[in-house]
């Protein structure tokens, strides 16, 4: 028997089994996260308790597995049976109002990672600048210099 989710008016996987469906996680702040995300306030998850994927943007489910080689190959493999995130929570509600379907935020950037591509960045507008502003000959000097003064 499938098991149906428990999103209010979602009937995705009633009929088929190839909707996957995802248990409520056992922590409970997570847990509460996901009943907050549904609109059920009525509702408490039991062990059977399952959200459909329709109810997950792509970036949460894991449909694949990726391996790294010791040459540097990578091989991918599609998993049977697909996985969650673990930061993953039901955004995505076809069936009710716009307003209680959510993008979630994207994931923040370790703040060294941020400093250091700031750095680079810096640095490499630091050279252009450098390679634009080389007077490479005293007659490059003069060509570039002397008219701008004449002209003050």
């Amino acid at each position: 028997m499938p098991r149906s989710c428990c999103v209010p008016g979602c009937k995705a996987n009633y009929s088929s089994s190839d909707a996957s469906a995802f248990h409520f996680p056992k922590d409970e702040a997570r847990r509460l996260q996901w009943v907050k995300a549904i609109h059920r306030e009525d509702f408490t998850p039991n062990q059977n308790s399952v959200v459909c994927a329709r109810h997950f943007e792509d970036h949460f489910i894991i449909r694949e597995d990726s391996m790294t080689r010791p040459d540097g190959t990578v091989i991918t493999a599609k998993r049977g049976k697909p996985t969650l995130t673990k930061d993953a929570y039901p955004t995505i509600f076809p069936n009710h109002p716009q307003y209680m379907s959510k993008k979630a935020p994207p994931a923040r950037v370790n703040p060294q990672v941020r400093k250091d591509k700031a750095l680079e960045r810096d640095e490499l507008q630091f050279q252009d600048w450098m390679k634009d502003d080389m007077i490479n000959t005293f007659s490059d000097f003069c060509d570039n210099f002397v008219p701008k003064v004449s002209k003050d």
